[in-house]
């Protein structure tokens, strides 16, 4: 792990082979570009996700942030949900040559593979809206429920439109009547009638409190993803293998803690969720 990047490519797929070794019931695997061996992309899924993924929150946000190694540049694709304790938990992980379609198709079947029960229909996804993601998640899990993230949208309707109609759209979203909605969206054509059209050609139902199908438990951004990406900032300059093993550390960490915690529950309740249920 202290070598060379350019020497540690060649170590992927015994590496990947050890994970399964020690974690047959995980889900691993890795792929070299079509026309060579060069390294293309690789998933991980630890066992314990698996287990663990029927008592977190049916929320799963999806995002991709790019490595900070220039000299051997990727991308890390992530799937986070929240535990009982409301903490951040990564599902699953991939590193990949670059974020596109496609690469969201060989994760999201990977991840299907690897985790019963998350391609229910029960399960909400939220990510921003790159189209990738959008595609992928509409023809690997047809029946889920996906909405788009309101801090990206209302990012784009800011750099956009201004500071004004950034914050229409902050009480846009939160409305939870239609009726409610529409006076608002009206509001906002009047103001800015580009910023009206703009907003008008996103379906509700992809952002908007009234309209969203599944709860969304306080959550409306995939802020959880990008809060894990900023946990694993420090491996994001590292080659692929490293950084594979230092997040799958991570996870394992995480998942040990879990457990740990787990242990000391008399009524099934975390402390968290106690305290919740008591207000």
């Amino acid at each position: 792990m202290g070598g060379s990047d350019a020497k540690s490519f060649q170590s992927i797929p015994a590496v990947c082979a050890r994970l399964k070794a020690v974690d047959p019931n995980g889900h691993v695997d890795w792929e070299p570009q079509p026309d060579s061996r060069a390294f293309r992309r690789m998933f991980v899924c630890p066992s314990a996700s698996g287990r663990s993924f029927p008592y977190m929150r049916p929320h799963v946000g999806l995002d991709a942030c790019h490595s900070k190694n220039q000299r051997y540049p990727s991308f890390f694709m992530l799937a986070t949900c929240l535990d009982g304790s409301n903490n951040i938990s990564i599902i699953a992980y991939a590193i990949v040559d670059r974020e596109n379609e496609e690469n969201w198709v060989w994760f999201l079947i990977h991840l299907r593979g690897a985790v019963t029960g998350i391609d229910s229909p029960e399960i909400k996804y939220v990510s921003d809206r790159c189209k990738g993601i959008i595609n992928a998640v509409r023809n690997i899990f047809p029946g889920a429920s996906h909405v788009h993230c309101t801090i990206h949208l209302q990012r784009n309707v800011k750099q956009r439109f201004g500071t004004e109609m950034e914050k229409f759209f902050k009480v846009l979203h939160r409305c939870k009547t239609e009726e409610r909605y529409k006076q608002v969206l009206e509001a906002i054509t009047e103001k800015n009638p580009e910023c009206g059209q703009y907003l008008s050609n996103i379906p509700p139902a992809l952002y908007a409190m009234y309209a969203v199908r599944r709860p969304r438990f306080g959550y409306t951004t995939s802020n959880i993803v990008e809060i894990a990406n900023s946990a694993i900032l420090p491996f994001r300059s590292y080659g692929p293998l490293r950084m594979c093993i230092e997040l799958y550390l991570h996870m394992m960490e995480q998942k040990a803690k879990q457990h740990r915690l787990s242990l000391t529950l008399n009524d099934g309740l975390t402390p968290y969720a106690a305290k919740y249920m008591a207000t």
